[in-house]
């Protein structure tokens, strides 16, 4: 199913400290049971997967039509489009010891064919958009890490932080169990993650100049200076949650839904933010913003 809301609230302006930010457009692209959105960047597909992350599903979202990416090895969980429109996804296995091997994998979205790019491993692998291609992160073996430019990711309660190869690991939060959702911003100038029961940060590629933004979860950028993220306040797995747009210096914060949608996963795909609910009903939504 889709279909645009035209509700007058969506195109209501939100004013604080002189900025005003209007939802100019929010496109409902399915019905139900559909998480861990993903959109392409030419807009023409997206993909998604149940709570199971099982199967992958892509759908054509001229069309509506879909089909299945994969259904083996829980690939729903981080699967993403590469520069060329393909899907790359993680596949997970249990092997002797019951210890979980994790590979990565590219959908040919034209072809209909999959392709192993990194061979299953034991431990932690991340699939990272650089600011200049994917790197595929593993702790035993990595792919395109130097191509990549500059990435980061999560390593327990340190973040990895590589420029052209060159990785250093910082601890930025003191106290914190973990580190989750590490990005670059575009320009390649500052990262933002989420510490575990702190909230969300954002800080330059040395660990310094903490900015917390509050306690948000799955940040990502919009732009250099604007940020999309998911509230992160009470039970959301019952009450949901909402997409807020965040300044990446702490100076603003504002939420893009209400209550009633409940909310979560979000993600950007040049100037749209895509995000799913709580039913698992996928929006494409995008926004003025005015300083």
């Amino acid at each position: 199913m889709r279909k645009f809301i035209t509700l007058l609230s969506l195109m209501a302006a939100f004013c604080v400290n002189a900025q005003v930010v209007t939802v100019t457009s929010d496109m409902v692209m399915t019905d139900s049971a559909a998480y861990f959105p993903q959109l392409s960047l030419d807009g023409r597909h997206l993909v998604y997967a149940p709570t199971d992350a099982h199967p992958l599903v892509m759908q054509d979202v001229a069309t509506g039509a879909t089909r299945v990416v994969s259904d083996e090895g829980l690939p729903g969980f981080d699967a993403v489009f590469d520069a060329d429109g393909n899907i790359v996804f993680m596949t997970m296995e249990q092997r002797k010891g019951r210890l979980i091997y994790r590979g990565v994998n590219r959908y040919d979205v034209e072809k209909g064919k999959i392709k192993r790019l990194l061979k299953p491993q034991h431990g932690a692998v991340h699939i990272v958009k650089g600011t200049k291609g994917m790197a595929l992160i593993g702790e035993s073996k990595s792919k395109d890490l130097k191509k990549a430019g500059t990435v980061a990711w999560t390593r327990g309660d340190k973040l990895m932080i590589s420029v052209d190869g060159n990785v250093r690991e910082l601890r930025p939060v003191q106290g914190t169990v973990g580190l989750l959702w590490a990005s670059v911003s575009p320009d390649g100038t500052k990262v933002v993650f989420e510490a575990a029961a702190k909230g969300t940060y954002v800080c330059d590629l040395m660990g310094n100049y903490l900015t917390p933004l509050g306690m948000y979860l799955m940040p990502c950028w919009y732009n250099n200076e604007y940020l999309v993220a998911m509230s992160n306040a009470g039970n959301i797995r019952l009450t949901g949650s909402n997409i807020h747009l965040l300044k990446a210096d702490g100076s603003f914060a504002q939420a893009l839904t209400d209550n009633e949608i409940a909310a979560i996963q979000p993600m950007v795909c040049g100037d749209k933010i895509v995000f799913t609910t709580k039913t698992g009903v996928v929006h494409v939504m995008t926004i003025s913003i005015q300083d």
